[in-house]
């Protein structure tokens, strides 16, 4: 039985296969091909940058909360 490492591996590498094989036979200019590529890695690093920002946010709050937690038992143990 295949391991969950092996799995992704093999999805990942048939992604990357079958998207290439699709650019190579669109029916498209290279030029056409390499402006939508640019939009959507664009699209990809916008929304990247989006989901990491917000994961700071949430992280943010939650050290804040536990260091206001910490301080308030640090204060009750005086």
């Amino acid at each position: 039985m295949k391991n969950k490492k092996d799995k992704k591996f093999e999805l990942i590498t048939s992604f990357a296969i079958g998207f290439c094989v699709g650019v190579l036979i669109a029916p498209r200019t290279g030029e056409e091909t390499r402006k939508i590529l640019s939009e959507i890695g664009k699209q990809y690093i916008q929304k990247s940058s989006d989901w990491l920002n917000e994961k700071i946010a949430q992280f943010s709050e939650i050290t804040d909360q536990y260091a206001e937690n910490i301080k308030e038992y640090l204060e009750d143990i005086k």
